[in-house]
């Protein structure tokens, strides 16, 4: 449940918040085995393909503003925060992915915890007469008003890695990541590291 369900299409939501009640629920999407799917490496020849992993990996996407719930549930995950620079993450946006920041504006619960009404009024503004780049960019900063936050105000163990600091310095980077969520075989990192996500097509 996302709490947007009666005004909003299914492909416009996000999950913004864990509603009372649903916790447990929650839990067991994140940690049981047989809800969980498993994407990838897809290639079953491949040296690198293991029918079984001692590691889980959660790529979230449209749920950055649970990342500190999953934090205080003490799930042994490690979370490592990507963030990337807002203009080029809007122009790429632009080329065709779904515009779903009306559901923070609409989510009770998030606007209450996290936007003054200032900011509620703006958001509004620039969705109904901006340019669509203007959109995107704002859909940065309410997707990243959460972890950015955590980030900046708070206590945290969380890794922060910018997309650039992956392109500007792979190798630096790669030993980074590495040492923190405990990854033994950096050569095998170097090997895919240029490949591209499962989401990346060709044209792109």
């Amino acid at each position: 449940p996302t709490g947007l369900e009666s005004c909003l299409p299914a492909d416009y939501r996000k999950i913004l918040a864990v509603p009372p009640g649903y916790e447990g629920q929650f839990k067991s999407l994140l940690l049981d085995d047989n809800v969980t799917r498993i994407l990838g490496p897809y290639d079953v020849f491949s040296r690198r393909f293991h029918w079984k992993t001692n590691r889980r990996i959660i790529k979230e996407v449209h749920a950055l503003a649970i990342a500190d719930w999953i934090d205080q549930q003490d799930l042994g995950f490690k979370i490592v925060y990507l963030l990337r620079h807002p203009i080029p993450t809007a122009l790429s946006m632009m080329r065709g992915c779904t515009l779903r920041a009306e559901a923070n504006l609409r989510h009770q619960s998030f606007r209450e915890r996290y936007l003054t009404k200032a900011q509620v009024e703006l958001g509004w503004t620039v969705l109904h007469d901006g340019s669509e780049f203007e959109k995107r960019i704002l859909e940065w900063c309410l997707e990243n008003i959460v972890p950015w936050k955590i980030v900046t105000t708070r206590p945290h163990d969380w890794l922060v890695v910018t997309y650039e600091e992956l392109v500007l310095s792979p190798d630096q980077s790669l030993r980074l990541i590495a040492s923190r969520l405990g990854l033994q075989h950096l050569d095998r990192l170097r090997q895919v590291m240029s490949r591209p996500s499962a989401s990346t097509n060709d044209s792109r």
